[in-house]
């Protein structure tokens, strides 16, 4: 996982910070490494409530951020939280969409420690896409000399080198591997499995766990009777997701075990599934030989399917 400090050191890469001799003592001994607990927590809360006289919302947003990227680093995650999504509104609000990326990936990272884990995979998702868009859509300047646009090469690769690595760490997520499922065909599930799964996860988000629970096994008892083969691989994968999201390593671990065993071989949905198994796995740090086993299964399905497929824009 890319470091909450080095995302927070991507902040002001293009322009000036917002800081000022008012704020940065503040930020100064919230930072610094020897302060002691109590000194961090008196920082934290003088800059927080300067906010609250500060008329400049950009000044008032990079404070949220640095002090969200602290509280993250010591454990304080329902402050960091809030304050990176009141940076996270002072942003959008002003369409600043590099400083919105990085609040919206440290805001990812604080999720995913936390039982919400698929809110922590939503602002890495778009974190990396603002980068990605940003790597074309703020890379061009205006040249008076020569009139016209010019692509400035050494922004374009800053974004392109932060997007990859942004990749890099969204892969090993189970809700990246699960948007690859559906890819090239639509789902399985039936629309009766389709309301459950909603149920199931309305209830999640409410942390009403244990009839998130009933929900799972409601659909369990729906696969046992589909006459779809597809859907009872993909219930099963579901379930397992939202297992997960719910805490349960082992049951989800389980889950997909199953899924990508009831598969077609080497299909493409093994594939993700065993993607999906492999991200599991990985968090269980006595599994992790089987983590790379379930990855590598995955890397060579994959590989082949895409040599089956042909070169692009060849038509057999």
């Amino acid at each position: 996982m890319i470091p909450v400090f080095t995302v927070l050191s991507w902040l002001n890469q293009f322009d000036e910070s917002y800081l000022t001799i008012v704020s940065r003592p503040y930020i100064n001994q919230i930072l610094r490494k020897d302060s002691s607990a109590a000194t961090v927590r008196h920082f934290l809360d003088n800059a927080i409530n300067l906010c609250k006289v500060l008329d400049d919302d950009f000044h008032r947003a990079e404070i949220f951020v640095y002090c969200g990227a602290v509280e993250c680093s010591i454990g304080l995650s329902e402050d960091a939280v809030q304050h990176l999504q009141q940076a996270e509104r002072i942003y959008t609000d002003h369409y600043e969409c590099h400083r919105l990326a990085v609040t919206s990936w440290i805001l990812g990272i604080v999720e995913l420690e936390t039982i919400y884990k698929r809110y922590g995979y939503s602002y890495w998702w778009q974190a990396a896409q603002l980068f990605r868009n940003l790597s074309v859509g703020a890379t061009r300047y205006y040249d008076p000399a020569l009139k016209t646009w010019v692509l400035n090469h050494d922004r374009q690769e800053w974004y392109l080198t932060r997007h990859k690595e942004m990749m890099e760490d969204l892969v090993c997520l189970p809700e990246e591997a699960y948007r690859w499922l559906n890819e090239f065909s639509p789902s399985h599930l039936s629309v009766i499995a389709k309301g459950i799964r909603q149920l199931a996860l309305e209830k999640l988000n409410r942390s009403q766990f244990t009839s998130a629970y009933q929900f799972i096994g409601e659909l369990l008892k729906l696969s046992k009777g589909s006459s779809d083969y597809l859907e009872v691989p993909e219930i099963l994968l579901e379930c397992g997701l939202i297992e997960y999201e719910m805490g349960n390593l082992e049951g989800a671990i389980h889950l997909l075990n199953q899924a990508a065993s009831s598969y077609n071989p080497d299909s493409h949905q093994q594939a993700v599934a065993r993607w999906m198994l492999g991200a599991f796995l990985w968090q269980a740090p006595a599994k992790i030989s089987q983590a790379t086993t379930s990855w590598e299964g995955a890397i060579s399905s994959f590989s082949d399917l895409a040599d089956k497929a042909g070169p692009v824009g060849f038509n057999a």
